[in-house]
């Protein structure tokens, strides 16, 4: 009997203890129309990082979804605590309860304690494909609670940066909307977030970057929805990490010299930083001094002749058009003005507003009319090769 009592009370000592070290979860109440999804970060990394969804940190996240939905993503981010920029963590998401529902054709399917639902670099999803298993795509039917685990593996290496773009294509297009009509290029008008986001994502889609991307996959965020012309270059950015640490895009919102700094930095995987010393307007602590020295260093953004890069500036679409032609090499002069038969102005793609007196004079007139042509190999334009901005956008 003795040695009956000391084992009863060794295993209520070890429930205690278990209790104690466990990770305990809040009871909420869900309605019955809704699937409530929570993150939880692992418990052993507590300390040192911190969840990130919308804007908003902390150690557990809440979504609702509603019964029957469809999980397209995951929306969650693990970052180092106070440092929302780095989200150069591998993350493991793991149930911490059974789940059961639906696949795509309507099959029954469920899912165990434990079981790995997804891996998220920071810069791309990897769906665990294991056993047939797409969470992403999995329609919740009778779980009303799915509790995730979100647990920081390693700290990976940074991406290699994207150098030696080149591309024959247009990839700057009028303000006209039907195909072959008078259109303005606007060139001295401030450029929006989405616009920036499409010129840079063009280059990069016409160079097979875009390549097995899903946007559904991307961070989301309820102001970038799939009817936005804009979407599948904001989708983009937004799993480079462009737009890490905001509530929302934008799409529409104007867009400053500094944080078009920003995306392009994360666009292209920039790493080296040059000295802003000699920029008489460049504060240390100015929150996108790191994406500018990147792209000094980068040779890709220059100052003013007064010593001044203007991060603060909204940013025009010739800005953005120099800047760019920078990076794919297209400022140099094997990249003619010219078909093989003559010239081509800006008349040949009916810009009025780059044929008023003085436009050719511009200092941005050039890097227009060669970021609008399509180039064949001897650096001729030759409209034959020419995109359509629906061919790239859509």
């Amino acid at each position: 009997m003795k040695k009956l009592k000391m084992f009863v009370t060794a295993l209520l000592c070890l429930s205690c203890l278990l209790v104690f070290f466990l990770p305990s979860y809040a009871e909420t109440e869900i309605p019955a129309d809704k699937v409530l999804i929570e993150y939880h970060i692992d418990p052993d990394y507590e300390d040192t990082c911190e969840l990130y969804m919308g804007g908003g940190k902390g150690s557990v996240f809440t979504r609702e979804l509603p019964s029957g939905g469809k999980l397209t993503a995951f929306g969650v981010w693990a970052c180092e605590k106070g440092n929302p920029k780095n989200n150069s963590k591998v993350v493991e998401m793991s149930l911490l309860n059974d789940i059961s529902g639906l696949t795509d054709k309507g099959a029954e399917n469920s899912y165990k304690t434990g079981d790995i639902i997804s891996v998220f670099d920071g810069r791309d999803a990897k769906v665990s494909t294991e056993n047939g298993f797409m969470f992403t795509h999995f329609y919740a039917e009778t779980t009303p609670k799915i509790i995730i685990n979100v647990r920081p593996e390693i700290t990976m290496d940074e991406p290699e940066p994207i150098t030696n773009l080149k591309l024959d294509n247009a990839y700057v297009f009028g303000d006209g909307k039907a195909a072959g009509t008078s259109t303005t290029m606007s060139a001295a008008r401030d450029v929006s977030r989405e616009e920036l986001c499409a010129m840079i994502g063009r280059i990069l889609y016409q160079n097979g970057y875009y390549n097995g991307f899903r946007p559904n996959q991307a961070p989301q965020y309820r102001d970038v929805s799939e009817d936005l012309w804009s979407y599948k270059h904001l989708a983009y950015m937004a799993a480079q990490g462009a737009f890490d640490g905001m509530s929302q895009v934008n799409p529409a919102g104007l867009i400053t010299r500094g944080e078009s700094a920003h995306i392009m930095t994360c666009a292209l995987h920039l790493n080296k930083q040059a000295d802003l010393s000699r920029f008489t307007d460049m504060d240390p602590e100015h929150p996108y001094y790191s994406d500018i020295a990147k792209m000094v260093a980068a040779g890709y953004m220059q100052g003013d002749d007064n010593s001044c890069i203007h991060p603060d500036d909204n940013i025009t679409r010739a800005e953005v058009t120099a800047i760019i032609n920078r990076i794919i090499g297209r400022d140099s002069s094997f990249y003619k003005l010219m078909t093989k038969s003559g010239e081509a102005s800006s008349a040949y793609y009916t810009f009025p507003d780059l044929e008023k007196e003085g436009a050719e004079g511009a200092w941005y007139y050039e890097d227009m009319i060669r970021a609008a042509s399509a180039y064949d190999a001897e650096g001729y334009i030759d409209p034959a090769l020419r995109t359509t901005r629906e061919d790239l956008d859509n």
